[in-house]
C-alpha cells in the first residue's frame, strides 16, 4: 500500500514540479505552449492504449470486448456533459464585464482539475490490477504527462495577472486533485 501512495504522490508531484518550471518559462508562446501541450496529449493517448485498452482486451472474450466499448463510449459521455457544464460556466462567467480572459483561465484550470480526476481513477485501476510494470508504465505516462500540463497551468495564471503564490497553489490543488482520486 505504501509503495501505491508513494506513486500517487509522485504522480500528483508531477503537476507541482511542472509548475516549478512554469514559473521558469512564464513567457512562453502561444506556438511553445501548444507544443508542450501536444506532447503531454500524446504521452496520454499511448498510456491510454497501451497501460489500459490492450490489457482490457486480454482476455479476448466477448465480455471483455463488450465492456471495453461499453467503457469508451461512457466516458465520451461523461466527457460530453463536462464540456457542456464548462461551456455554461464560461457563458456565465465570460459575461462579466471585463473579465473575460480570467474567467477563460479560471476554466482552463477547473478543465485541468476535472480531467484530473480520470487519471487519478486510472493510476489506481492499475495498481489494481496487480500487474505491478502495467500500474508503472500508466503512472509513469501519468507523472510524465503532468510535468507539461503543470508549466503550461502557471504561466496564463502569472500573465493574467493572478500572484505566483495563488498560481502555485493552485497546482498543488490540482496534483491533490490526482493523488486523491488514486
Amino acid at each position: 500500500m505504501n509503495f501505491i501512495l508513494i506513486t500517487a504522490v509522485g504522480v500528483g508531484g508531477a503537476t507541482v514540479l511542472g509548475g516549478v518550471f512554469g514559473f521558469l518559462f512564464k513567457n512562453l508562446s502561444v506556438r511553445l505552449s501548444g507544443a508542450v501541450m501536444s506532447f503531454a496529449a500524446g504521452i496520454m493517448l499511448s498510456a491510454s492504449i497501451f497501460g489500459l485498452l490492450i490489457p482490457s482486451l486480454e482476455d479476448g472474450t466477448l465480455f471483455s470486448l463488450i465492456l471495453t466499448i461499453l467503457g469508451i463510449f461512457g466516458g465520451a459521455w461523461c466527457i460530453r456533459i463536462i464540456n457542456r457544464a464548462v461551456g455554461w460556466m464560461y457563458g456565465k462567467l465570460g459575461k462579466k464585464g471585463g473579465e473575460e480572459k480570467t474567467a477563460r483561465i479560471l476554466l482552463f484550470v477547473i478543465a485541468i482539475t476535472i480531467h484530473n480526476i480520470p487519471e487519478g481513477l486510472a493510476a489506481g485501476v492499475g495498481f489494481g490490477s496487480e500487474n505491478t510494470a502495467n500500474a508503472l508504465m500508466i503512472a509513469g505516462g501519468i507523472a510524465l504527462q503532468n510535468l507539461p500540463e503543470g508549466m503550461v497551468l502557471i504561466a496564463p495564471m502569472l500573465a493574467a495577472g493572478f500572484s505566483p503564490r495563488r498560481a502555485f497553489a493552485t497546482a498543488i490543488f490540482t496534483g491533490a486533485v490526482e493523488i486523491i482520486c488514486t
